[in-house]
């Protein structure tokens, strides 16, 4: 019995160091992202097309020092500023945005579902654009978050590594963020100079479910009270242990998966850059940008002493 035990312990602390060994090392995030910042969530300005350029701008305007673009890749290996996988949520195309080229996206009305601005010549950006109008001078002091959504795959992360070797700005003024683990593990490995960050929500196990992230059969047979245990122990997960393997810098958090603020601030003053996102009232962002955390409004402008 106690040579099993031996063996056993023996095992666990070579798997023990094997992961410790998978780890990446931490750095600190760009120094402009330093000091407290309101980020623009894909624009977060109310009644504007999320991701355009257009709506950047006018984020900007609204007092965003760092703004955020969802990303996703076309069929001919085109990174674009888009969060729906589908095209009819807010453009007059159709089918999903990785069977399209770009050709078919360009002529696309970026502001077709908003009455006001349909025809007013939004268009879907690409990566490369945001990139481009984030050095330009008027823009010399924003930062970019680039939100690589769920449909991402190592091709994606040559693509994400390519724009940074071209446009090596990038290094100074972004940090690429995802929920998956995977991905920002590669582009760490790839290119050690990117910053990450890992997004970190509520109920992560039931929506990856519900958008059909994980096999059917893993969702269709368990009960709704293991759900709410397995979204518990992965948000565990995501806060706590995988940022370390990745070599993450930085936790991009949803307001309703908030740890206590008394959290927040020691991992701030622990040199991890933390972004509170989708914070529904302006007086809950002035309450954590006085704390010195960064926030992502549900909408933009944020209004000083009010509820909205």
């Amino acid at each position: 019995m106690k040579t099993r035990l031996l063996i056993f312990s023996f095992m666990v602390g070579l798997v023990g160091i094997g992961l410790i060994s998978l780890m990446l090392e931490r750095k600190p995030v760009p120094k402009p992202f330093f000091g407290t910042h309101i980020v623009a969530h894909h624009g977060s300005v109310k009644d504007f097309p999320e991701n355009t350029i257009q709506t950047l701008e006018r984020a900007v305007k609204f007092g965003a020092s760092v703004v955020e673009v969802d990303v996703q890749m076309t069929k001919d290996g085109v990174l674009v500023a888009l969060r729906d996988q589908v095209l009819e949520k807010t453009t007059e195309g159709k089918g999903y945005v990785s069977n399209s080229s770009f050709v078919d996206l360009k002529s696309l009305d970026a502001a077709f579902h908003i009455p006001q601005y349909k025809g007013k010549g939004m268009k879907i950006a690409t990566l490369e654009q945001v990139a481009q109008w984030i050095h330009l001078p008027e823009q010399s002091g924003v930062l970019l978050l680039m939100d690589i959504q769920l449909n991402a795959t190592l091709r994606t992360v040559h693509k994400l590594k390519k724009l940074f070797r071209q446009y090596a700005f990038l290094h100074e003024k972004a940090i690429v963020i995802s929920y998956e683990p995977h991905i920002l593990y590669a582009l760490r490995t790839s290119d050690p100079q990117i910053s990450t960050g890992l997004i970190v929500r509520n109920n992560l196990f039931s929506q990856a479910c519900d958008l059909d992230v994980l096999p059917s059969l893993l969702c269709r047979y368990i009960s709704n009270q293991v759900r709410s245990w397995m979204d518990l122990l992965i948000e565990e997960i995501y806060l706590w242990v995988i940022p370390y393997f990745t070599g993450s810098n930085a936790l991009i958090i949803h307001s309703d998966a908030l740890p206590t603020l008394h959290q927040l601030k020691s991992w701030s003053s622990s040199g991890w850059w933390i972004n509170v996102f989708d914070v529904p009232t302006s007086k809950r962002s002035q309450k954590l940008l006085s704390l010195g955390i960064n926030v992502s409004p549900s909408t933009l402008p944020i209004v000083t002493g009010g509820q909205h």
